[in-house]
C-alpha cells in the first residue's frame, strides 16, 4: 500500500529535481555568450527561452517515465484505468513544464552554473514539506497549511487520484476535479510569471 502511496508522490517531486539541471544550462549559456548571439538573430525573444523550456520540458518527461519504470519494478500498480493514469501522466508532463520556466529564471539570475545550482535547491524544499512521502495531516499543525495548498502537494494529490481513480481512499478531502483544477491554476500561474520574468531578463 505504502509504494502505491508513495511513487506517485516520487513521479511528481523527480520534476523538480529533473529541473535543476536547466538552471545551470541556462546559466552556462548565458555566461558564454550563446544569448547574445541569439539575440543578434531576426527572432522573437520569446523565442529563446520557450525553445529552452521545451527542451527541459522534455527532459523532465524522461524523468517520470524512468521514474515510473522503477516504481514498477518495486511493486507499484497503478490502478485507477487506462484514461485516468495517462490523464495523470499529461497532468505531470504540464506541471514539469511550468516548473521548468522556475529554473530557467534561477539560471538567468545566477550568474554561473554553480550559483544556479547552488539557488535551484531553493525550489527542493517543496518537496520535502508535501505530501510526496507522508499524509500532510501527519506533519506538525502550523506546517499543514503550507505543506496542503503548496503547488507540489496540489498537484501530487491529483495525480494520486488519477492513479488510484479516486481520492476518497486518500483522505485528503475535496474532488479529483478540485486537485486538478488547482494543480492547473498553479501551473498557469507560474508559467505566467516566471515565463514574463524569464523573457524580460
Amino acid at each position: 500500500d505504502y509504494v502505491n502511496f508513495l511513487v506517485p508522490g516520487f513521479l511528481v517531486t523527480v520534476i523538480l529535481w529533473s529541473g535543476m539541471s536547466a538552471a545551470a544550462g541556462v546559466a552556462e549559456e548565458s555566461s558564454t555568450g550563446v544569448h547574445d548571439r541569439l539575440r543578434s538573430l531576426p527572432i522573437p525573444r520569446a523565442a529563446v527561452m520557450a525553445g529552452r523550456s521545451m527542451a527541459d520540458g522534455s527532459l523532465v518527461g524522461w524523468g517520470i517515465f524512468v521514474t515510473a519504470i522503477i516504481g514498477i519494478l518495486v511493486g507499484w500498480r497503478p490502478d485507477g484505468g487506462v484514461a485516468k493514469i495517462i490523464a495523470g501522466f499529461g497532468l505531470m508532463l504540464v506541471a514539469g513544464y511550468a516548473f521548468t520556466w522556475i529554473f530557467i529564471f534561477i539560471g538567468l539570475v545566477a550568474g554561473n552554473a554553480q550559483a544556479a545550482q547552488g539557488l535551484s535547491m531553493l525550489v527542493i524544499p517543496f518537496s520535502f514539506i508535501s505530501s510526496a512521502n507522508v499524509p500532510v495531516s501527519s506533519m506538525p499543525g502550523w506546517m499543514q497549511p503550507f505543506a496542503a495548498n503548496q503547488p507540489i502537494s496540489v498537484t501530487i494529490n491529483a495525480v494520486r487520484g488519477f492513479m488510484v481513480g479516486d481520492v476518497d481512499q486518500l483522505g485528503v478531502g475535496h474532488t479529483l476535479g478540485y486537485w486538478t483544477l488547482l494543480s492547473l491554476i498553479w501551473c498557469a500561474g507560474i508559467l505566467l510569471v516566471f515565463g514574463f520574468l524569464s523573457v524580460r531578463r
